[in-house]
């Protein structure tokens, strides 16, 4: 992984003199902590990375932001941090300072973690070192040493999810794909788990509307680097929120995830599927 940019926090001069207040008193306020975020531009090694960590945010931590993907304009502009044009193949991550101050902990050396409170009594405090422990290091181990502790503490790794797909069915869908062109969803394969609207009416895309407030789960299987970003863009542009990952290195990538309004492009993308298998 590689880290591109560390962002000052966009919040109000009087919430930073608040929070430097309680940090150099030692006053606990984890929910205060956990909802102010210092932003930080990278290029993962795997796009997998993306979905761990947004899976995280999304459903164990219940954060309103995670990773965003910059390369779309719509996405990368809810931000007001950025005036250059949206880097490529970058991806913008919220690092709460709560998580900051854990990662500090967790990178320092054991007979330092003694001044720890000393060194993190201002949110600029903070910033400094996560600057220096990500891009002002020279020495390789250490670089690597701090980029592993950056997956562990972040959750840019693979965790288990306590989540077995229906391998049955995806393989059936698959299976009937394999002379299938695809085009603009590359071997992406989705299998509908639930839905208000019957599936009859999901593939009646001449209508070229979305499903406003029709729930709809899916299971998406993926087995390239190539396709696992193609479907982060995907569920990204067409509003999904990740609610499992499966992630095995024979069989390939599963993320399960729901809409509450399934855009018309998502319905283009289930008929595509839909359409050949049921022939």
């Amino acid at each position: 992984m590689k880290f591109t940019k560390l962002y000052h926090p966009e919040i109000s001069q009087g919430k930073i003199n608040f929070i430097d207040s309680l940090l150099k008193r030692q006053i606990p306020n984890d929910q205060l902590l956990e909802q102010t975020y210092i932003p930080l531009t990278i290029r993962p090694d795997s796009p997998i990375q993306l979905f761990y960590r947004t899976l995280w945010c999304d459903v164990y931590l219940r954060r309103k932001v995670s990773v965003l993907y910059p390369d779309n304009n719509t996405v990368w502009e809810r931000t007001d941090l950025f005036n250059e044009d949206p880097p490529e193949n970058e991806y913008l991550v919220y690092m709460s300072i709560s998580e900051c101050i854990q990662y500090i902990n967790e990178v320092t050396p054991p007979a330092l973690k003694k001044d720890i409170p000393q060194n993190i009594q201002s949110i600029e405090s903070i910033y400094k070192l996560m600057h220096f422990f990500l891009f002002e290091e020279t020495n390789p181990k250490q670089i690597a040493y701090y980029t592993t502790a950056f997956y562990k503490i972040f959750r840019f790794q693979i965790f288990d999810t306590n989540w077995t797909p229906d391998f049955k069915k995806i393989s059936f869908i698959r299976e009937k794909m394999k002379t299938y062109d695809m085009e603009n969803y590359g071997t992406m394969v989705v299998s509908v788990e639930a839905s208000i609207k019957p599936i009859s009416e999901i593939l009646k895309i001449e209508d070229k509307k979305s499903l406003n407030g029709n729930y709809t789960q899916l299971t998406f299987h993926v087995d390239t680097d190539d396709d696992i970003k193609l479907l982060y863009r995907f569920l990204d542009e067409n509003h999904f929120r990740i609610c499992n990952l499966y992630c095995d290195e024979n069989i390939g990538f599963f993320v399960s995830a729901y809409t509450n309004n399934l855009s018309y492009d998502a319905r283009c993308f289930i008929h595509s599927i839909y359409s050949e298998i049921m022939r």
